[in-house]
């Protein structure tokens, strides 16, 4: 019961956060781990520890690649915050999951007389 409660937190942890669009200001004060950018021309990189200097944002992929990007090309920049009401959610969700999981053992049980299935 514990490993499946276990997996079901693990499962849940995505949901605690979503992209939020921020500025190009935002990402040089607040020099996030990752920022979803968008260019004008429609490409999108998800930028590792982006810094922006002068006027291009700077960072690099999932693959290694060293991205620059003139904050003039940028359509939209985002970045990862924790959301209150998404892990109210998961929180929830994981409680009734488990919930009728045990619901469904017991009847299992009562059904099958504790015999083995």
């Amino acid at each position: 019961m514990r490993s499946l409660l276990l997996a079901l937190a693990l499962l849940a942890l995505p949901a605690c956060t979503s992209w939020r669009s921020t500025s190009a200001d935002a990402v040089s004060a607040n020099e996030p781990s990752r920022v979803r950018v968008t260019t004008t021309e429609g490409s999108r990189y998800t930028l590792y520890n982006a810094t922006v200097r002068g006027d291009s944002l700077y960072g690099r992929t999932e693959v290694g690649t060293d991205v620059a990007v003139a904050v003039a090309d940028l359509d939209r920049a985002e970045t990862r915050r924790f959301s209150a009401v998404k892990t109210a959610g998961a929180a929830v969700g994981g409680v009734i999951a488990a919930g009728a999981l045990y619901l469904g053992a017991i009847v299992v049980y009562l059904v099958f007389g504790g015999s083995t299935v």
